[in-house]
């Protein structure tokens, strides 16, 4: 992963600068964007850029895993920091109410997303852990 535009002169505008320090920090975002270092996917998942990796060998098993998961809407758990980047993203279609999962648990919801006519992924707090988990009906 990286930016080949750096080496032309040529650099990254429009939202790319803004998303990627919210991830990763305003040092590494420029490192980045102004050397055009090309980042192998480990490193990316180090950084928190992509959220997981898998071997090349049990990719196709655990991409496979991973769509039959979130399509069934298994809760998982997250970091705060992938919460507030979906805070950050995306328009909440709710804040703050109770919602009842599909296992009939009620959770004080922080808040709801949802992408055109997709299920609605709820993400909710428990102490320190933040949990998304995708229901059907939550508008």
């Amino acid at each position: 992963m990286g930016d080949i535009r750096a080496s032309k002169a040529i650099f990254a505008g429009q939202s790319v600068p803004l998303i990627l320090s919210r991830l990763i920090g305003q040092s590494r975002t420029m490192d980045l964007l102004i050397t055009g270092r090309v980042i192998d996917a480990v490193e990316a998942e180090r950084y928190g850029i992509v959220v997981r990796v898998w071997p090349v060998e049990t990719y196709e098993h655990d991409l496979a895993a991973f769509l039959a998961a979130r399509d069934a809407g298994e809760r998982v758990e997250i970091d705060r920091e992938m919460f507030e980047y979906w805070l950050d993203v995306l328009p909440p279609v709710f804040m703050y109410r109770p919602v009842e999962l599909p296992d009939g648990k009620i959770v004080n919801a922080l808040c709801g997303f949802a992408e055109g006519d997709e299920p609605v992924t709820v993400f909710w707090r428990e102490g320190d852990r933040y949990f998304a988990e995708r229901i059907k009906d939550g508008r």
